[in-house]
């Protein structure tokens, strides 16, 4: 879930944009659990300062390089859908 969403139960488009990046990630871990391994209580901690998943095996920099914008920590620097739509 995205920090805000974490923090302040707060679900906007820009919560979707971080998942829909946790979702690529996901794809091209065949399914792998994010931060696995990790107690919940302590990713929100983590990505608070500022870890972010790891690019997977075989995932083309540009892709991983588009997650990672996924995962702004200020949701108004995140891409909007349509500029994901265009950059796949």
């Amino acid at each position: 879930m995205a920090p805000e969403s974490i923090n302040f139960r707060r679900f906007t488009s820009a919560s979707d944009v971080w998942m829909f990046g946790v979702c690529m990630w996901e794809i091209l871990m065949y399914g792998v659990k994010p931060f696995q391994g990790v107690k919940n209580n302590d990713v929100i901690g983590r990505i608070e300062n500022g870890e972010r998943l790891p690019m997977p095996p075989n995932c083309p920099p540009t892709l991983y390089s588009l997650m990672t914008k996924c995962w702004a920590y200020d949701p108004s620097r995140r891409p909007r859908f349509n500029e994901l739509k265009q950059q796949l």
